[in-house]
């Protein structure tokens, strides 16, 4: 039965009326029964009408994630594709459509969802920290087109900032506009899917003659944005783009800060910036004004506008489950649209795949503007960051040690890669989620406290904004102090 046609029920003092688009209706005349056939009648009626209702959404009010961390331990992750395997879609889906295949045996999705106080708290913070910040330049028409996504039934408008769960997002926004009946979960959406030009903003829309249609489709859209704290996001952009094997960002970013923070060092063959560190990282991102920043370290205030868009909700990563649940909810875009089944365990070993297979596409350097990482470093080393990558996200332990030789290194096709990371993530423990934390406090401590008092400028409009703490004490109170590590994370930026 569709429960979305199924839930026009009416109880009163008299009767209880049930009806159902395509299957009629029916009433029973309570006067007709006794008293206590009559509560079990009302009760009944509430579970159906419960029970239909959740049926169409996919993330249940629940604080609870039903899916214990041992059911990691007793799903068969790996798979047997041919060696010569590398098409990116073929890889994630195969991998993405056999996780599924599981859960859906064994994972009844429950999140809890985001409350809407909570999101006209957000709305009211920004709103004020706007009228205090006095902000002279808001963002062009253009840059707002460029950076915003529409879907239509349901109608969505979601306004993208790197490092802030663009990449599910730009996933939903495909998969909604596409509405293909085998792609209804997100994560079934490989890299080369993302183009989301045919959902970005209708130029036309923006013309002084449209204002009317524009205008319309602002008020009956959901309209969203995801932030982060800021110093979370430049860590985490450092570890995706520069500390793994990114051949593109190494020629675009590192390559030139090296050069510049480097004083004894001024010859630009001496490194392609493989070895930059996060202390070099963001002392040369000092030296510059944050408009010049790249889009993955610019400051999340100078991105969509929401001085002047008013957002319905303004989610975060530190809440992006309920927030996520709220906004595909509110939209019914779950359930309708789209289904999960655990989006902890799916995300997880998506970014396992998608990790090992963006470094092994730079390597084969198909796209001729940048030449491949094993100009700057060998293939073994290259490996060794994948694994040191997924160790800092905290899928694999950091005392599970990359178990290649150099020559294994040599020869391992993508598919083996991944099936041995996968291996790695399901004897992991619960202690390696904290790996996360250790890693980001291991990397701020490279800076002394002028280079952080100039970083927090920087980005000063993004904690007002959204409402973060610019001296946190886990960063501020290590400033200058001696602490020896148990595990360097960083230890493989001189290995080549």
């Amino acid at each position: 039965m569709n429960s979305s046609k199924c839930m026009n029920c009416t109880c009163t003092g008299v009767s209880i009326v049930w009806r159902c688009s395509h299957a009629g209706s029916f009433v029973i005349d309570l006067k007709m029964i006794s008293r206590k056939r009559q509560v079990l009648y009302i009760l009944f009626f509430i579970s159906a009408v419960s029970i239909f209702y959740n049926s169409n959404h996919v993330f249940h009010h629940s604080p609870y994630n039903v899916a214990p961390y041992s059911l990691v331990k007793s799903l068969h992750l790996t798979l047997e594709l041919p060696r010569n395997t590398t098409s990116r879609r073929v890889i994630v889906q195969s991998y993405i459509k056999h996780l599924q295949s599981q859960l859906a045996r064994r994972v009844h999705q429950q999140y809890q969802a985001g409350d809407e106080e909570v999101y006209r708290k957000r709305r009211n913070h920004v709103k004020n920290a706007c009228k205090k910040l006095n902000r002279s330049r808001n963002i062009t028409a253009k840059e707002l087109r460029l950076q915003t996504s529409v879907v239509h039934s349901p109608n969505l408008l979601y306004c993208a900032i790197p490092k802030c769960g663009t990449t599910f997002w730009r996933r939903v926004v495909v998969a909604l506009t596409r509405k293909d009946p085998t792609i209804r979960s997100p994560f079934l959406l490989s890299y080369s899917d993302f183009n989301v030009n045919k959902a970005a903003f209708n130029r036309t829309l923006l013309k002084p003659k449209n204002f009317p249609a524009l205008q319309n489709l602002l008020n009956n859209s959901l309209k969203f944005v995801f932030t982060r704290n800021p110093y979370h996001r430049l860590f985490s952009s450092y570890v995706d783009k520069i500390y793994a094997p990114n051949n593109q960002f190494w020629e675009v970013i590192a390559k030139k800060a090296a050069l510049l923070v480097r004083k004894d060092n001024r010859d630009p063959n001496a490194t392609c910036g493989q070895d930059l560190s996060f202390g070099e990282m963001v002392r040369y991102l000092n030296t510059l004004s944050p408009r010049k920043y790249d889009e993955h370290f610019l400051p999340a205030s100078l991105k969509c506008d929401v001085c002047s868009v008013e957002y319905d909700v303004i989610g975060k990563m530190e809440t992006f489950i309920k927030d996520m649940s709220y906004i595909l909810n509110t939209s019914d875009s779950a359930g309708g649209y789209l289904k999960f089944h655990d989006v902890t365990t799916e995300y997880k070993v998506d970014y396992i795949v998608d990790a090992v297979t963006r470094a092994f596409l730079f390597k084969k350097n198909d796209n001729k503007r940048w030449k491949s990482w094993t100009k700057c470093i060998s293939t073994h080393a290259a490996n060794q960051r994948i694994w040191r990558q997924l160790q800092i996200a905290g899928h694999i332990d950091k005392t599970d040690p990359y178990p290649l030789t150099p020559q294994e290194s040599d020869v391992i096709a993508m598919t083996d890669y991944i099936n041995m990371a996968l291996q790695a993530f399901k004897r992991s423990s619960k202690q390696a989620k904290a790996q996360k934390t250790e890693a980001y406090l291991q990397a701020y401590s490279e800076l002394t406290r002028e280079d952080l008092e100039i970083l927090r400028e920087k980005y000063l409009n993004d904690f007002y904004l959204y409402d973060y703490d610019d001296r946190p004490k886990d960063l501020f109170e290590q400033v200058g102090k001696e602490k020896i590590w148990d595990f360097n994370y960083y230890d493989l930026l001189k290995v080549k």
